[in-house]
């Protein structure tokens, strides 16, 4: 083409786009796009924010102030979950402390890897029974719980599996999982490799339960006595059975409920915990009153006194086991929740202790010192202190004074 009819072409075209450009209308249109070009920008922001979603305008990310979640048994089995637990964990911004996936099927190992992953060494407590769809693509996943104290993987067969092997093994061998307080493996095919990867330089453990696994000798079980000191709840109910319960019990003297029953210490403990909370509400034992009676219709006027002397004595004895021995309920009750346990109840608003869980007595005046405390009421249970907080009243635990007949 002739030069001179391109630079015309171009100069008639560049007068044409700045007459367009001076128009009214395309004045309007660019502030429109310019407008809808911010509002992507903001958007894009809060959606890229690594914290989670943020509302920039009134300065509130959703799902920010959620500590603990509990969507056990939601909806139908066929319901489709996939991602929806690694969205929350991501809009949170790992600010989780207990999480309950109880019975979702359809949850998969990617989201539970994000989940944990996402919060880090906030994380305390994990339940996914008969849950996670998938097997998990990372077996030494485990080294992002380091901080874990309560771990429940019961009946959860495809993420277990990826952990069977050898190269699982040696992964699980790498593992530390010292703050762990509670374990469950029910109805799981572990083996006694795996099982003592776990629990291995796990000095604090205090309830261990593999009920249902055929492949766990109890001997290994035994052997772990060595390790886990501080055993106060055993369920070993199914497994291969090479040891007697008594032999158990004497592998653990410190267990207190041994297939879900009370040991003879579980007993003598429970009954000082009934002794000492008795006291403390100002009830009186019923034997008490029963000699009273007694004495009362067999003493004459001078011997009066004699029942109050009584009392007086049971009264000092009660002070000065509470005052003395400064131990955590925990180890009187251990982990039931019958209606013997019941004691004065308190949460602790600094350490997120509430919705369901509670710190005993003892507790709340030596582990929460200076916090936020208050007292919530009177009821059945076992202090959760250990679990989500640093309990220092469970260390000098054999000290403890057992009650004589």
């Amino acid at each position: 083409l002739d030069r001179g009819f391109v630079r015309s072409y171009l100069s008639s075209l560049c007068r044409a786009l700045q007459a367009m450009y001076q128009e009214q209308s395309f004045l309007e249109m660019r502030h429109v796009s310019d407008g809808l070009m911010q509002d992507i920008k903001k958007f894009d922001e809060r959606w890229t924010n690594p914290n989670g979603w943020t509302d920039t305008d009134s300065d509130v990310r959703l799902f920010g102030k959620l500590e603990k979640l509990d969507i056990s048994l939601i909806g139908s089995r066929g319901m489709n979950l996939s991602g929806c637990v690694a969205t929350i964990a991501w809009l949170n911004g790992g600010r989780l402390k207990e999480i309950s996936l109880r019975g979702l099927e359809s949850v998969g190992g990617a989201d539970i890897e994000v989940l944990i992953k996402t919060c880090g060494q906030r994380l305390k407590t994990i339940d996914v029974v008969s849950a996670i769809s998938s097997p998990s693509k990372e077996p030494n996943l485990f080294l992002s719980m380091s901080n874990i104290t309560e771990l429940n993987l019961s009946c959860c067969h495809r993420w277990i599996s990826s952990m069977e092997g050898y190269t699982g093994v040696l992964n699980l061998s790498a593992t530390s999982l010292s703050r762990l307080r509670i374990l469950r493996l029910d109805y799981l095919d572990i083996k006694d490799a795996t099982l003592f990867c776990l629990l291995k330089d796990n000095k604090h453990l205090l309830r261990l339960s593999v009920t249902g696994c055929p492949n766990v000798s109890s001997s290994v079980v035994g052997d772990s006595s060595e390790i886990c000191t501080r055993l106060l709840d055993l369920d070993v109910r199914g497994i291969d059975m090479n040891m007697t319960l008594s032999d158990l019990r004497e592998a653990f003297p410190s267990l207190l409920r041994l297939n879900n029953r009370c040991t003879p210490l579980g007993k003598k403990m429970m009954e000082q915990h009934v002794r000492m909370e008795r006291w403390r509400v100002g009830g009186r034992e019923k034997s008490a009153r029963s000699a009273k009676r007694k004495r009362d219709k067999k003493s004459t006027a001078s011997n009066d006194t004699a029942p109050d002397a009584t009392n007086n004595t049971t009264t000092q004895a009660a002070t000065a086991a509470c005052t003395t021995n400064n131990i955590c309920s925990l180890s009187r009750t251990g982990f039931c929740n019958s209606k013997d346990t019941e004691q004065q109840m308190y949460r602790c608003k600094t350490c997120s202790i509430r919705f369901g869980r509670f710190v005993c007595i003892t507790c709340a005046k030596e582990c929460h010192d200076g916090h936020d405390v208050c007292r919530v009421g009177y009821g059945p249970g076992y202090c959760d202190c250990c679990l989500l907080s640093d309990c220092k009243c469970l260390e000098s635990e054999d000290d403890i004074a057992i009650p004589e007949e």
